[in-house]
């Protein structure tokens, strides 16, 4: 399986938190150097109370794009319900 491109990755992430939740933005998509297909995604959470707000997940890119997309997904969900659920984002 070819490893995605940083643009690709972005486009995934954008996807995903469009579904998760509208407040949330891609910032950044960060690439280990060495050819690793670990990555890290930077959002920003529109609307919070604190600034920056945001968070970063990190995720394998030499998986399909439907299983990066949910991998994704799921690691958002779990930061905007801690968020919703005390008042604060995620550290």
């Amino acid at each position: 399986m070819e490893t995605m491109t940083v643009s690709a990755i972005t486009r995934i992430a954008e996807s995903a938190a469009r579904r998760t939740a509208p407040q949330l933005e891609v910032i950044g998509v960060t690439i280990n150097a060495g050819g690793s297909d670990y990555v890290e995604i930077l959002f920003d959470i529109r609307g919070c109370h604190r600034d920056p707000c945001q968070v970063v997940l990190g995720v394998f890119r030499n998986v399909a794009e439907p299983a990066l997309e949910s991998a994704i997904a799921d690691q958002l969900r779990a930061h905007v319900d801690v968020h919703h659920s005390d008042g604060r984002a995620p550290e």
